[in-house]
């Protein structure tokens, strides 16, 4: 009778255990991201003078900062440079993505307004991740 119990118990109990380890890992990658991403965006932000070089050094340096996580060119960094007129309207003056094969990360310049004043600069970073799972494909 417990042999029965156990057979019907035991692939629940597996079941369960690898949804387990799946929402452990997921929780681990996304953690890494936010931290890459904070990190990343803080150290291009305080660089004096950026060049293509050092967005490219960043994206490299994701494969040490996520780590066990693989990255590889499932990550993609876009780095944009904008700035205000005298009136203080935002353009976007210079803008390089690592892997330089990928489309830049696209977003609103809208988002932008207020964020400095005429004649300012700033440096936004966007950061994006595909995450592929070692337990599910999903």
């Amino acid at each position: 009778m417990a042999a029965v119990e156990f057979a019907f118990v035991a692939p629940i109990l597996a079941g369960m255990m690898i949804v387990l380890v799946e929402l452990t890992l997921r929780y681990q990658a996304v953690e890494k991201f936010h931290r890459y991403a904070s990190q990343a965006g803080d150290i291009m932000s305080r660089s004096v003078m950026l060049e293509s070089s050092d967005v490219g050094a960043m994206h490299a340096s994701a494969d040490q900062m996520m780590y066990p996580l693989t990255v590889g060119d499932n990550l993609t960094l876009t780095v944009t440079s904008i700035g205000y007129d005298s009136a203080g309207a935002p353009k976007i003056l210079w803008q390089r993505t690592e892997p330089d094969t990928a489309a830049p990360l696209s977003f609103d310049l809208s988002d932008a307004a207020g964020l400095g004043y005429p004649g300012d600069t700033v440096v936004r970073t966007d950061v994006r991740f595909i995450f592929s799972s070692a337990v599910s494909t999903a």
